[in-house]
């Protein structure tokens, strides 16, 4: 698989979590997301984990517009 974003073709490394579009190592963007898991009447279990997006994805997650 190539990515989308080049315009030669590039293998992928990743898939956009957001729109499924493949991604090569300089086009994929990584964040950490931190997410929880309840274990009962406590508090919840928390643990970082990866979000994976492509540039366009990414930018319309962090634009300030709704």
């Amino acid at each position: 698989m190539n990515c989308y974003e080049c315009d030669e073709p590039t293998p992928a490394v990743a898939v956009c979590q957001q729109c499924g579009v493949a991604v090569c190592k300089e086009h994929v963007r990584m964040s950490k997301e931190e997410v929880s898991e309840p274990v009962g009447p406590g508090p919840a279990r928390t643990a970082s984990a990866r979000r994976v997006t492509c540039p366009v994805c990414d930018r319309a997650e962090h634009s300030k517009h709704p």
